[in-house]
């Protein structure tokens, strides 16, 4: 399973990431020259946004970098109950979505070549979201160049991350609740708004 998920995230996102990466990158390059982004909250005004020159690295360096964050999940009980609280409210082609999820929702695979692949594409997968949203925010504060059309940073963002690429373990609770909901969004945003409402799970002691 572990070398499938490999190849279907290569094959899907993974050739996108690195240019879409390297899109946004070039992006903040120009924006931090024109003191738009600053990466000292000293700097920081109406007129940008500050971000930690950490993140701003990571995102240029997300499928280079050596050592970086490698997550693995056990979404097992989470998905089951979100599978139960659509069911209860009748959202059933909501719940089958999230029953495709099950099968990756956690791994007993902890090493491997397949294995880096996979975590190496889930790290690149987080910077481009995060730069997406860091996007986002500076368009809906009016910060972001009216002469750069932000829908090529959206559509190159959507061609790299598409819901259901990353098996489910690689990726945090909120990620997965939010790439789940997006799915779901597309033809019930009522269960959509469901399934958002697990943003906050956290594993029942026991």
């Amino acid at each position: 399973m572990i070398r499938q998920a490999a190849a279907m995230a290569i094959e899907t996102g993974g050739g996108q990431l690195a240019a879409t990466l390297s899109l946004f990158t070039q992006a903040f390059s120009r924006l931090e020259a024109a003191g738009r982004i600053v990466r000292d909250f000293r700097q920081a005004d109406d007129g940008n946004i500050w971000i930690f020159g950490y993140l701003l690295d990571a995102v240029r360096d997300a499928g280079t970098v050596e050592k970086f964050e490698r997550r693995h999940c056990d979404h097992t009980r989470m998905l089951t109950d979100i599978v139960s609280s659509l069911e209860w409210a009748g959202h059933a082609r909501a719940a089958s979505v999230v029953r495709m999820r099950m099968p990756t929702a956690s791994s007993s695979v902890r090493k491997g070549p397949a294995y880096d692949d996979l975590q190496r594409q889930a790290h690149m997968r987080r910077f481009a979201s995060f730069a997406w949203g860091v996007t986002l925010e500076m368009h809906g504060k009016g910060i972001w160049p009216t002469n750069d059309d932000i829908d090529a940073y959206r559509q190159a963002y959507e061609a790299a991350v598409i819901p259901g690429d990353t098996p489910s373990f690689l990726l945090d609770v909120r990620d997965l609740v939010s790439d789940i909901a997006l799915e779901v969004a597309l033809f019930d945003e009522a269960a959509a708004a469901r399934i958002e409402a697990f943003r906050g799970w956290k594993r029942p002691i026991l």
